[in-house]
């Protein structure tokens, strides 16, 4: 927006929202913060108030003050919505538009099922329209916040690599390597592999507001399909920085994860490509990572 100013936009017509609103929708967890303790700090502030000799405080009527950010937020997806309706489909931002719309719906459908497992809340945000690609985004979003409380690792310094079901089998010792993946018993899993970095402000480039960051740590968390309603670890994570990765050339279709202090894993996606993808970005985040992988 401040670029248009500059160039003379007064129109705005050159803002990109769709992009903006892909910039920001990772802090929307914030909001779900706010809403899942939204009844209790209304309580904690009447409360406060009450005894506060403040008359500008007890004139206000806090309870619709506070009930605002809820009434807005769930207006972004019609927002979006009508936004996208008078864009020309040629338009840059219009696969954004769609793109930003379908996930904060997502975010906002996540928010409404985590104040349905409190219990806390009396309210509940509108009921969204979902379809299949929209349920796999909130599952995404739950598994997510579920690896980040898992490894104790703060939502701004992690970064998820990939994610999506994979096949898992722990072999007998030597067991893999005798008989094949034939001779495995493999379960499904949820995957999710995740980086954490830090920032290096040190390294901005001239010109330029980004920063570069640099990779401390990588993990692996292994997610069961939902019992009772709730996903729940398989395992502890598996960290990167004691792991061997290795595939068989004969055999594409799995490749194995070895933990050096504790057990071996082979493990393998829907297809070989898939699983392929799989072992070139878990090897790709080994500490240190191969001689291969370093450019």
């Amino acid at each position: 927006m401040v670029t248009a100013s500059i160039q003379g936009d007064e129109d705005l017509q050159t803002v990109c929202i769709g992009e903006i609103f892909l910039e920001f929708v990772n802090m929307l967890p914030a909001f779900q913060t706010y809403c899942l303790q939204q009844s209790t700090s209304v309580n904690m502030i009447f409360l406060d108030v009450s005894q506060n000799d403040n008359t500008a405080l007890r004139r206000m009527n806090l309870r619709s003050f506070l009930m605002a950010p809820l009434q807005r937020v769930t207006k972004y997806p019609l927002l979006l919505s009508r936004i996208s309706k008078a864009t020309n489909e040629c338009h840059p931002d219009y696969s954004r538009l769609k793109e930003a719309k379908s996930r904060v719906e997502s975010h906002l459908e996540h928010i409404n099922m985590k104040t349905k497992q409190e219990g806390t809340a009396t309210w509940s945000l509108r009921s969204f329209r979902r379809d299949s690609r929209k349920n796999r985004e909130v599952i995404n979003i739950e598994m997510r916040e579920l690896s980040m409380k898992t490894v104790g690792w703060t939502r701004e310094s992690t970064h998820f690599i990939m994610e999506g079901p994979l096949q898992l089998a722990q072999p007998a010792d030597g067991q893999w390597l005798k008989k094949g993946s034939k001779s495995l018993k493999f379960q499904n899993v949820q995957s999710l592999l995740m980086v954490r970095t830090l920032r290096n402000p040190e390294t901005v480039t001239e010109g330029s507001l980004e920063t570069s960051e640099m990779v401390q740590d990588g993990v692996l968390v292994l997610i069961k399909d939902k019992s009772n309603g709730k996903f729940t670890v398989l395992r502890e994570p598996i960290r990167l920085a004691n792991c061997v990765v290795s595939a068989d050339p004969d055999c594409e279709d799995t490749f194995e994860v070895l933990d050096i202090r504790r057990e071996a894993f082979v493990f393998r996606a829907s297809d070989k490509h898939r699983t392929q993808q799989w072992f070139r970005q878990i090897k790709r985040y080994l500490f240190p990572p191969p001689p291969e992988m370093i450019p």
